[in-house]
């Protein structure tokens, strides 16, 4: 898979969130238990996330109860993710738009598939994760590499 992610950190780390289609969200339980799972995601040019989930699920209790969170987009085989956290806002799930535009942009367009059914059966969450923090690393660019002491870019 041939990539640009050469030119300034800000617009490669956002190149690379629009070309990706898949977030690891980690939130915590009232009682303290940490909890991780693998949502869709739209991004902003801002860098403001936006996801769905079931209503009653893990993840949207826990973001209910603590907004505070977590995520990584980047799983490999490459080496180059985006990591960063901040808080999760629940939106109004009427809001339709963003419901739609993750089902566009991940091309979930019949309710027949997963997840559209199983969000269909419980009703649904609409996060917004606005970030504290954001860093992007490229480890497969040597260029990165010289850019950057730390090994990594830091976004937000």
């Amino acid at each position: 898979m041939a990539d640009n992610y050469e030119q300034k950190p800000r617009e490669d780390a956002l190149k690379f969130l629009q070309d990706n289609r898949t977030m690891v969200v980690a939130s915590v339980s009232d009682s303290g238990e940490p909890q991780a799972s693998t949502v869709y995601y739209a991004v902003d040019d801002d860098f403001n996330f936006s996801f769905i989930t079931s209503k009653g699920s893990r993840k949207c209790d826990n973001l209910t109860n603590n907004g505070r969170v977590a995520f990584v987009i980047g799983f490999g085989p490459r080496s180059i993710t985006v990591q960063g956290g901040g808080r999760a806002l629940l939106m109004d799930s009427k809001d339709s738009e963003v419901f739609m535009e993750i089902l566009r942009r991940n091309h979930l367009s019949s309710s027949l598939e997963w997840p559209v059914l199983e969000l269909a059966k419980e009703g649904f969450c609409t996060f917004k994760i606005v970030p504290s923090w954001l860093v992007w690393l490229n480890f497969d660019s040597k260029e990165h590499l010289k850019a950057s002491g730390d090994k990594f870019h830091k976004i937000i």
